[in-house]
Order: C-alpha cells, then structure tokens, then sequence
C-alpha cells in the first residue's frame, strides 16, 4: 500500500517503555498495529503482572481476537525478562549477567559468556 506507515514508529506498537517496564514487537505490522501490542504488554506489567504474564496475556489476546501473528519481548524494572509469539519463526535473545539465552520461538538455548565489568 503507497504510503503506509509501519508500525515500529508508532507509540505502543513497535515498542513502548515507561518507568515501570519496555516491551519490543516484531511481526505482522497490521497486527501489532491493530492491538498496540506493545502498550498492552506495559500496561499489563502496570497492573502487577510478571513479564512473562504480561507477554503472555496480551499474545494470546491478539492472536485470539484478530489471529495476529507476532511477538514481543519485555522487561520490567527490576529487570524481569519476559517473551511471548503467536508463532515459531521470531528469533530473540536476552542477557542477564553472564547467561546469553536466545532461541527461536519458543526453542531455547543458553550459554555463559564471560563479560568484563567497566567502573
């Protein structure tokens, strides 16, 4: 479609933060777009879900209402780590003090990678 604005720029879709948590999206702009997946995941954690949940609740709930495929990844805080995809082929990793986990969907692999702290 000429002149389609994609969804990683718009607030809420592509990505969102505020003091309590940042989430990241990936998949089908339309579908992202139609639920401001992002926001969802935010306001989810807002309400006292873990990062996990947040992710969880709001895939199921754009996968269920408009079977949007996608996916998102999250962190709270207190630097919490959650996931969650409508399907298998979104690739994703995270990093928490020497653990580099990654996977695709929700396949997972995990490595220790030594890491140098600079003061």
């Amino acid at each position: 479609m000429p002149g389609r604005v994609g969804d990683t720029p718009l607030i809420g879709c592509g990505g969102y933060a505020n003091t309590m948590a940042a989430a990241s999206t990936t998949g089908h702009g339309e579908s992202l777009m139609r639920t401001v997946l992002a926001w969802d995941v935010v306001r989810n954690v807002e309400d006292g879900l873990s990062p996990v949940q947040a992710c969880e609740k709001s895939v199921k709930k754009m996968a269920t209402s408009i079977q949007g495929v996608g996916g998102v990844i999250a962190l709270n805080s207190k630097g919490e780590f959650g996931k969650a995809f409508s399907t298998d082929h979104i690739a994703w990793a995270s990093v928490s003090r020497n653990l580099v986990k990654f996977g695709l969907g929700d396949q997972a692999d995990e490595q220790e990678v030594p890491f140098e702290t600079v003061n």
